[in-house]
């Protein structure tokens, strides 16, 4: 039922306005993270989140890991409900889950959980961008029950387009999301590259510097479900200005044509874009300032259609891949994720929910100093150098090197 409305109807979203102290459940859930506020003085973790602890009436709190593993107390069908967005996924199963620690939750539930059973609980964003609670059986994933798909994002009987499908980045989206059983796959051919010559997907032609062929091309794919954007340049030497200008269009003002472009038939269908950034976007690499600026703007480009596309239940998820391993990084040291990895735990990714998706060890840990101590993490790469610091750097590559 879930399934067959999301295609032909879009549903009603539910309530997206959170207190400004919840939302940090919506950064756990983009992530796929389990953390809960815990009390620095007491210890105590909190749910919902809140600014003073219950227990001692400390202010000190912090967000901390917190063991997903519960039991299902008590367990509600909801037939009817006020909201739209509810009455349409009706029924609904609740329950109340008490979490190692005593932290108990009003969750959604698959619908194999039973009372008294262990259960495992975590956040997942919904339709409307806002972070919600979930438990299924330990080791059931919540996909396994048809009311709790719409977490989810999967290639499986949907159409798909991949924007540059003609570079091995491209070519391992295409195959990965072919052997995840899409049922119409476009493999996109941005400006004079040639088609890629795979076994499954029709090729697309799609002329980024001309807004009317660019909308041609978009009606060509009427319903999208899902739109993967690997078209991406990193310029061989930031001496050479042309290069530089071109990283800024191609990672920038092409993004912004693609999503005008393919955007309004993605909002209608309420589908998912996926876009490939690389951890310069999240923190600069001063060996190559031009494209970390190149990314950082399409960050910021990235973060405005999430906010437009939230508005209509569509979804953005970026992409912030560490090191790639391809021929321009051969000699540089540090592990690199290959292309192959990348599509695969990005589909994996998108299978959880994810928003934010960090596919390696080095992008995550780069993410999450980032997010503790910018000004550290800014004066430890000024120190160590791009090359050291990124292990390599998270280039996808200039074309002249092999895509």
């Amino acid at each position: 039922m879930e399934t067959a409305m999301t295609e032909h109807a879009p549903l009603a979203l539910p309530p997206r306005h959170r207190s400004r102290v919840a939302l940090g459940l919506t950064r756990v859930a983009a992530r796929g993270l389990f953390e809960l506020p815990h009390c620095l003085e007491c210890g105590k973790a909190h749910y919902p989140p809140q600014e003073t602890c219950g227990h001692c009436l400390s202010h000190r709190l912090a967000w901390r890991t917190h063991p997903p593993a519960g039991v299902l107390l008590a367990r509600a069908d909801l037939h009817h409900a006020i909201e739209p967005a509810f009455q349409q996924r009706a029924p609904l199963r609740t329950g109340l889950v008490r979490l190692t620690g005593g932290v108990t939750l009003v969750a959604f539930i698959h619908r194999d959980c039973r009372v008294g059973d262990a259960v495992t609980a975590s956040f997942r964003l919904d339709r409307s961008g806002a972070a919600v609670p979930v438990a299924t059986p330990p080791g059931i994933h919540f996909s396994e029950d048809p009311a709790l798909t719409h977490f989810a994002i999967m290639p499986a009987d949907r159409t798909v387009l991949i924007t540059d499908a003609s570079g091995e980045i491209g070519r391992a989206f295409a195959h990965a999301c072919a052997a995840a059983g899409a049922a119409h796959l476009w493999l996109g051919v941005p400006g004079a590259k040639e088609p890629p010559t795979l076994d499954r997907g029709a090729p697309l032609s799609l002329p980024v510097d001309d807004a009317a062929g660019l909308a041609a091309a978009a009606a060509l794919v009427p319903a999208p479900d899902i739109i993967v954007n690997t078209w991406r340049f990193r310029a061989a030497a930031e001496a050479d200005r042309d290069q530089v200008r071109s990283q800024m269009k191609t990672n920038c003002h092409d993004l912004m044509a693609l999503w005008a472009a393919f955007g309004p038939q993605l909002r209608a269908r309420g589908g998912s874009w996926v876009d490939l950034l690389a951890i310069e976007a999240i923190a600069a690499d001063p060996d190559a300032p031009g494209y970390s600026a190149s990314m950082a703007a399409a960050n910021a480009v990235v973060r405005s259609m999430r906010a437009e596309a939230a508005v209509h239940g569509a979804r953005v998820v970026a992409v912030y891949p560490g090191p790639l391993a391809h021929a321009a990084n051969a000699d540089r040291p540090g592990p690199k994720i290959g292309a192959a990895q990348l599509a695969e735990r990005t589909l994996a990714a998108l299978h959880e929910g994810v928003e934010d998706v960090f596919p390696d060890a080095i992008a995550r840990d780069i993410a999450d100093r980032a997010a503790a101590d910018p000004k550290a993490l800014e004066r430890e790469i000024a120190e160590l150098g791009g090359r050291r610091a990124f292990a390599g750097g998270s280039d996808l590559a200039p074309v002249a090197a092999g895509r």
